[in-house]
């Protein structure tokens, strides 16, 4: 999305320039749904994690039936002025920190 404008996946409450009082709808899972629909491989990376992503696209070519792998990228535009980041890096730098890897989160939910 461009502008600033609320998504599907837009968390609910957050404020965009279309949804100024903050988004009132849930947001979709994508993962969860590509899962739901019978996707062979699922995955999610974000932009800060290159290496990662640049192994699970080979996977997910490698995999046979529908692969769907959800990239997250930052909004330098929205964080500079809602977090007061001063550059990309930075931003990225921020992602990079405040992502939590599926398994480090299973092992603290015990899941």
């Amino acid at each position: 999305m461009t502008g600033e404008q609320v998504s599907p996946t837009t968390p609910t409450g957050k404020k965009t320039t279309t949804t100024p009082y903050g988004n009132p709808e849930r947001p979709f899972d994508l993962c969860k749904v590509a899962e739901a629909s019978g996707a062979s491989y699922v995955a999610r990376w974000t932009t800060s994690h290159p290496f990662q992503l640049s192994k699970s696209i080979k996977k997910g070519i490698e995999t046979r039936g529908l692969a769907f792998i959800e990239v997250m990228s930052q909004c330098y535009t929205y964080y500079e002025k809602m977090n007061n980041i001063k550059s990309n890096i930075e931003l990225m730098k921020l992602i990079k920190s405040s992502t939590v890897l599926i398994n480090k989160a299973k092992k603290k939910t015990n899941v």
